[in-house]
C-alpha cells in the first residue's frame, strides 16, 4: 500500500497539492477580511461576523444569508431618493372634490371640472386664493377689489 501511495504522490503531485492548499488558505483569509470590512459598511457587528467567518465555508454562507441587505451608503441614498420623491409629489395636490392628483397650475380639475384656482383678469395665469395681486403682471386680484 505504501508503495502505491509513493508512486501516486510523486513530486509534481505533491507540489500541486501544496499549491492548492496554499491557495485555499489564502482564499479563506481573504474571505475573513472581506466579511469584516463588509460588516462594517452595513452596521453589522463586525467582530461577531469575523469570528463566524473563521468557520470554513459555513461561516461565509451564514454571513451572506444573514447580513443586512443595504450598506450605509445605499440606505442613505434610498432615504434621499424617497425624500426627493416626496418633495416632487408635494408640487402636486389633490382635487378637493374627487381626490384625483392635480398640478399646482391647474385652474380646474381635469377629472370633475371643479374650480381649483382663480385666474388673473389681465394675464390669465392661475392665482393662489390668498394672493392680493398677480405676481406675473401686478394686476390686483378680485380679492383686493372687494
Amino acid at each position: 500500500m505504501g508503495e502505491i501511495l509513493s508512486q501516486v504522490f510523486v513530486l509534481p503531485v505533491r507540489i500541486a497539492l501544496i499549491a492548492t492548499a496554499i491557495i485555499l488558505i489564502l482564499l479563506w483569509i481573504v474571505t475573513i477580511i472581506w466579511v469584516n470590512r463588509d460588516a462594517k459598511t452595513r452596521d453589522a457587528p463586525a467582530t461577531f461576523w469575523t469570528i463566524v467567518a473563521i468557520i470554513p465555508v459555513a461561516g461565509i454562507v451564514a454571513y451572506c444569508l444573514l447580513r443586512p441587505p443595504l450598506t450605509n451608503a445605499d440606505a442613505t441614498e434610498q432615504d434621499m431618493s424617497l425624500e426627493l420623491m416626496s418633495r416632487q409629489l408635494a408640487e402636486y395636490g389633490n382635487c378637493p372634490s374627487c381626490g384625483q392628483p392635480v398640478d399646482k397650475d391647474y385652474v380646474v380639475c381635469p377629472t370633475c371640472r371643479t374650480k381649483l384656482r382663480n385666474v388673473c383678469g389681465r394675464c390669465k395665469r392661475p392665482l393662489e386664493p390668498h394672493w392680493v395681486a398677480c405676481p406675473y403682471c401686478g394686476a390686483p386680484t378680485a380679492k383686493q377689489n372687494r
